[in-house]
């Protein structure tokens, strides 16, 4: 498994990119899921807005979050890796769970995690090929205020 650095505080201006995430669900009804994301360029050559998608076949939060994850990374290296782009990229998101399992800190005990994990875990170990790569958890206030949910 691949070591991707958590970070507590990290100065943003010493970042090329970036980058937060977000996914949520009706965990009564299981239905309503979303994800959005938004990567910033320090440079402004990719436009800082925001991408919300839905996911129909997802049933909980927690599978939400490792979506809008997935669909950052998948952004990062077409936008960006897949161009030659080189730099450090932080990656923030209030979901614990996703920040400390793909920091290698908690292990993946819920089976339906193990795949969107392992997905996720691929992408970023692509990205890291190119860049430095950090993730940081900040509490939801701040995905609010930049994602706007």
């Amino acid at each position: 498994m691949i070591q991707i650095d958590r970070v507590v505080n990290a100065d943003r201006d010493n970042y090329d990119l970036v980058c937060h995430f977000d996914g949520g669900c009706n965990n009564k009804t299981h239905s309503n899921a979303y994800g959005s994301y938004r990567i910033r360029n320090k440079n402004l050559s990719f436009h800082p807005r925001v991408f919300t998608y839905k996911y129909p076949d997802v049933n909980t939060s927690n599978e939400a979050e490792y979506e809008a994850m997935k669909y950052l990374l998948r952004a990062i290296l077409s936008h960006f890796i897949s161009k030659g782009w080189v730099g450090k990229i932080l990656v923030i998101g209030d979901s614990a769970l996703v920040v400390n399992q793909l920091s290698g800190i908690w292990k993946v005990s819920s089976p339906n995690l193990a795949s969107p994990h392992k997905e996720c875990s691929g992408l970023l170990k692509m990205i890291r090929e190119k860049a430095v790569v950090n993730l940081m958890w900040v509490p939801r206030t701040e995905i609010v205020e930049v994602l706007g949910h």
